[in-house]
């Protein structure tokens, strides 16, 4: 992890290199934050357009908390969809309140045809970005 201003960004890049989780797998990740507070966390997965995929969903849990459910599939044609479709990731966001240290994320997948791309958790939760800042 590398932290950045006030982000801490892990980059699974888009460059091909997403992880495919099928239904029931997790993938876990240690951090160190050197701030504390609220944060907001935000998981950006390849997009599934296929009609007959009904549900990507995913569970967060953070610091093995109580985990956090994404929907990870836009309705067709919604303007989040489309907004999807254009950016080639779809993005969702929740927020957290964290003390400085060492934490843990695990990303579950519910559900199959779940890519996990990249993650990043954000202390300007108002922060807008098309690309996730990296370090450099």
């Amino acid at each position: 992890i590398k932290l950045i201003d006030t982000v801490s960004s892990l980059s699974i890049p888009s460059s091909g290199k997403a992880v495919k989780l099928p239904k029931g797998a997790s993938l876990s990740y240690d951090f160190y934050c050197d701030k504390s507070g609220d944060a907001r966390f935000t998981i950006a997965a390849i997009p599934c357009f296929l009609k007959a995929v009904k549900d990507m969903r995913v569970s967060v849990s953070i610091d093995r908390g109580e985990p956090v459910i994404c929907q990870l599939k836009e309705v067709y044609n919604s303007k989040d969809w489309q907004f999807d479709l254009w950016r080639g990731q779809t993005l969702k966001s929740f927020y957290v309140t964290l003390p400085g240290g060492s934490h843990n994320v695990t990303i579950k997948a519910l559900d199959d045809n779940v890519m996990i791309d990249q993650w990043v958790l954000d202390y300007d939760a108002d922060r807008e970005y098309y690309v996730f800042p990296v370090a450099k």
